[in-house]
This record gives C-alpha cells, structure tokens and sequence, in this order.
C-alpha cells in the first residue's frame, strides 16, 4: 500500500484548509487545481503535490 505523509505547522494545515474550502466553492470549475512545490509552499526535500477539483 503506498501513502504519503503529510507534515505541517499550525499555519501550513490552516493555509491548506482555507485552500481546500476555497477550491470546493461551486464558483470553482471541475478542473481547478493548486500546485505545491519548492517553489510554492513546501519544504526543501518534499515531493510535489497537485490537488484538483472533479466536480
């Protein structure tokens, strides 16, 4: 079984919810995303990571 570990602050898991409250909204289309990546968010050593909406 393959997972991942997701480790943040207390500020890192409140940007991440406000983001996934955000990208939920029924004005976001099916398709919308967020990047994380060195650039954007994550640490030096963390793989990147794209959250997409669906639906």
């Amino acid at each position: 079984m393959d997972y991942f570990t997701l480790s943040a602050n207390k500020a890192g898991l409140t940007s991440l919810a406000i983001q996934l409250l955000t990208l939920a909204q029924d004005n976001v289309p099916a398709g919308c995303h967020i990047h994380y990546d060195k650039f954007n968010s994550l640490e030096d050593g963390s793989i990147e990571l794209v959250i997409q909406k669906t639906d």
